[in-house]
């Protein structure tokens, strides 16, 4: 994995979730969770601790993944139906460094800092003032910049949710665990594209039971089963799902 990051220590870049390549985000892509490319979970973040409090209401998690090309790339995901990609990073220190611009709706850099073998925890950034970048409009680092956000990137296990740094203890738990990460190919879906709010049928023992998405990992869907009691939700490989209800 090393070799990989230093062939490619400058990559492609991706942008904010606000809008698509076309509408002002600067080498970015918003995609749908089938859309996202295959590769290795590496490992999952928890954006907390932020110091707007803007993880107080929902929590987004944060996964690092080789792709089956050898590059890294960074998934955010959290309710919403379509998710943020970045592919633009660069090493410095031991970091794995990935930024995002958004260059309508007033400008504004996103950056996601941690160790590049996704052991320890990281750190989240968000700038509207920074220096012009240097490189391609896809390929390019932005340094000096001056965030008016910064959050914590905490470690938390990809199968249960549970925070693997000790040391944040203090910190709030995530409120939706991530979907498991021990699928035979890696991270990513096997042609199915379900939102959270879906009606699905899933294969429960033979039967095919209603239940409605109610988020979405790389390798794994949480759904509700209708009827059952509020908050008995179930994590389920897209193989058990039979297809949505229209």
């Amino acid at each position: 994995m090393r070799r990989a990051f230093a062939v490619f220590a400058l990559t492609l870049a991706a942008g904010l979730p606000l809008a698509a390549c076309g509408s002002g985000i600067r080498g970015g892509v918003v995609l749908r969770p089938s859309a996202i490319p295959r590769g290795k979970l590496i490992a999952t973040f928890l954006r907390t601790g932020c110091s707007d409090g803007r993880d107080a209401n929902e929590s987004v998690f944060i996964d690092y993944v080789q792709g089956q090309d050898g590059v890294p790339f960074l998934v955010e995901r959290s309710r919403a139906s379509e998710w943020l990609v970045v592919r633009n990073s660069y090493i410095e220190s031991g970091e794995i460094v990935f930024q995002s611009l958004r260059e309508n709706r007033g400008r504004a850099l996103q950056e996601y800092r941690f160790p590049w073998d996704g052991r320890t925890a990281g750190r989240y950034s968000l700038a509207m003032s920074y220096a012009a970048p240097r490189g391609t409009h896809d390929r390019f680092r932005v340094d000096d910049a001056r965030p008016y956000v910064i959050c914590r990137l905490r470690r938390v296990d990809p199968v249960s949710g549970a925070p693997l740094d000790t040391s944040l203890s203090a910190d709030k738990g995530p409120t939706a665990l991530p979907g498991p990460a021990t699928s035979a190919q890696g991270w990513g879906y096997d042609g199915k594209s379900f939102a959270p709010g879906d009606l699905v049928l899933i294969d429960v023992g033979g039967r095919a039971t209603r239940g409605r998405v109610v988020q979405a990992s790389g390798t794994a869907y949480l759904v509700h089963y209708e009827g059952g009691p509020e908050g008995s939700n179930e994590w389920v490989a897209p193989s058990r799902v039979l297809g949505q209800v229209k």
